[in-house]
């Protein structure tokens, strides 16, 4: 996940994430440039950076130190290239991106498992993926959307299109619905969601790092990136293995296909209740 990198990073003298009298979470995720008009407002720029600390260029001859932050929801809604490019006119930007099944599945445990951990949370997962599924299948089939044709333009129409129909459906349990909500599987649409970062970045300023990649060689990844933002050679197997973020509950992922048809899946489903 996303906090691993940002937490590895932390770890080299030259990042600086915090001053000591910010909220560690507050840091980590200012959620602030997300879905936000055109071009930002000065308010919303100074109470932006006051989250960061001040930060000049290094003299000649000195170590360069730098800051940031991470949060998942700058990649999903489709202004936020356009809110940090406002605020930050070069930033270096690392994307982490995660399995889309895995990470779907993970968004929804961790999310119950910090909110009341229901029975048959397996079956929510494995429900509520199918069901978006199919929505998010009619809505990109809707607007023309497809991997071949990644329209920049469309991601809004398709996240749109989802939410509404996501908040259309009846599900028969509320958990169900919460998961929904959520929107597990519109958020794993990669592909969608990089077009604009892509046409507003430079290859030279933007990095995709997968994160099964980092967890098999968290040292090796951690070099890559660390070489992508400039930074001093560092010890990086002090950090190897170290787990962020873990949630309390393990639930495996749905192993079968989701069904295009979610009315059909429904009636696959014995015994459940209404809600």
């Amino acid at each position: 996940r996303r906090v691993h990198g940002y937490m590895y990073l932390g770890k080299h003298p030259q990042v600086v994430f915090q001053t000591q009298t910010d909220n560690v979470v507050r840091t980590k995720e200012t959620r602030m440039l997300a879905g936000l008009p055109i071009p930002l407002s000065a308010q919303v720029f100074e109470k932006y950076m006051s989250f960061f600390p001040e930060i000049h260029m290094a003299p000649r001859g000195t170590v360069q130190k730098i800051t940031g932050e991470a949060s998942p929801n700058y990649i999903y809604h489709p202004t936020s290239p356009l809110n940090v490019a406002d605020v930050l006119p070069a930033p270096f930007i690392l994307h982490m991106l995660r399995s889309p099944a895995q990470r779907a599945a993970s968004q929804v445990i961790h999310y119950f498992s910090l909110n009341g951990n229901p029975p048959r949370l397996d079956w929510i997962v494995d429900e509520a993926l199918m069901l978006e599924a199919a929505i998010v299948r009619r809505c990109m089939e809707h607007h023309g959307v497809t991997a071949a044709a990644p329209s920049c333009e469309r991601w809004s129409d398709v996240t749109a299109c989802v939410a509404a129909n996501v908040q259309n459906y009846k599900p028969k349990t509320r958990e169900v619905r919460t998961a929904m909500n959520l929107f597990p599987v519109t958020r794993g649409l990669y592909w969608l969601q990089l077009c604009n970062w892509r046409t507003l970045y430079p290859a030279a300023r933007t990095k995709v790092i997968v994160s099964e990649e980092m967890y098999a060689d968290p040292v090796g990844t951690m070099e890559d990136v660390a070489a992508f933002l400039h930074l001093d050679p560092f010890d990086w197997s002090e950090v190897a293995g170290v787990k962020y973020n873990v949630g309390r509950v393990r639930v495996e992922p749905p192993k079968q296909e989701w069904n295009p048809d979610p009315e059909k899946r429904a009636k696959e489903r014995p015994g459940t209740r209404g809600g």
